[in-house]
């Protein structure tokens, strides 16, 4: 059963309903504002209503990023995820943009043509949702970034009442080309590869990673065997990760602790975009750090790497799709 109350986070309308899970009955939140469905660990409450408006805005647009490049559904909201809100960096201005783009597409129902109405008003889904996908706390904001993409001819207004209670807009052609270029950031058929680098990884990667990587159409690219390095390896590294389509980001360690690099690896392609699919060795998913203990981890077992491959490959085609490149 649904019923109307409001956004825990931007105290703004939403729906709630009950659904059924493993961990048994779960209330759903559905909000614009918070660009979705999301649910809630009860002890975060406080936390939220305390919770700056910046900070916010970085939450809602990582519910945004689980959503879209995690295939996590419904997120949960919980006291290690409002604490990485409030370290996370603000997007750039260009990606505000192309995720304001992005949401004038789903606003449109992906109909070439059809006008957009923003009411100038919280209470407006259209402009909640605008304000969500462009991590903006005030409607000027939303403002200001259309202004831009109608000087840049990717947005077209359609109304003498802009700037006044609502404007009436659509996207251009040029527009819907440029969020086509923006859903593809790289035609590449490359995985990156971060993981530790160990001879008591080999095993993982050879019978587990990347037979699963080929198997779904992509190509492996493992840093350490890469054979053509002519930069810095920090700077090849970045370089390589901007190529990429995707990235897997292996969390086991050894008895030293978390492998930095790893983590480097993974947060420069979130910050970029491109999505990551998380795994860890099972005697070590226990002890991974805050930041990323809760995206969901594919779980591994040394003597059991063909059930990893499979569940790594399932996880790639529900995410990416078939990739073009045939073994």
């Amino acid at each position: 059963m649904t019923n109307i109350q409001t956004c825990l986070i931007w105290n703004s309308y939403a729906t709630y309903q009950d659904l059924h899970s493993n961990e048994g009955i779960i209330t759903v939140i559905d909000s614009a504002r918070a660009g979705g469905r999301y649910q809630l660990d009860p002890i975060t409450m406080q936390e939220l209503r305390i919770l700056n408006p910046t900070y916010k805005a970085f939450l809602t647009s990582m519910l945004i990023d689980r959503r879209l490049y995690w295939n996590v559904e419904i997120p949960r909201i919980t006291l290690d995820l409002i604490q990485e809100a409030k370290n996370k960096q603000a997007l750039s201005v260009d990606i505000r943009l192309s995720r304001l783009t992005e949401c004038l597409k789903i606003l449109s129902e992906f109909t070439i043509g059809k006008p957009i109405i923003l009411h100038k008003s919280d209470i407006d889904p259209n402009i909640s949702m605008a304000l969500a996908w462009s991590e903006s706390v005030e409607i000027t904001e939303v403002d200001m970034l259309l202004d831009h993409l109608i000087r840049e001819s990717l947005v077209e207004e359609q109304s003498v009442e802009s700037h006044l209670d609502r404007r009436i807009i659509r996207l251009s052609i040029k527009g819907w080309d440029d969020t086509k270029k923006h859903e593809s950031s790289t035609e590449s058929d490359q995985c990156f590869v971060a993981m530790w680098i160990d001879d008591s990884m080999n095993d993982l990667y050879e019978q587990g990673i990347e037979p699963a990587i080929k198997k779904a159409g992509y190509s492996p690219l493992l840093i350490s065997r890469k054979t053509d390095i002519v930069n810095k390896i920090d700077d090849e590294i970045m370089k390589e990760i901007r190529r990429s389509k995707f990235v897997i980001s292996d969390f086991t360690h050894g008895c030293k602790g978390a492998r930095g690099s790893v983590y480097f690896e993974a947060g420069f392609a979130v910050g970029m975009h491109i999505p990551v699919i998380f795994t860890c060795r099972n005697d070590i998913i226990d002890k991974l750090h805050f930041d990323t203990r809760q995206y969901p981890h594919i779980v591994w077992y040394a003597d059991d790497l063909d059930k990893f491959s499979d569940a790594l490959y399932d996880r790639m085609i529900a995410i990416l799709g078939q990739g073009p490149v045939i073994q």
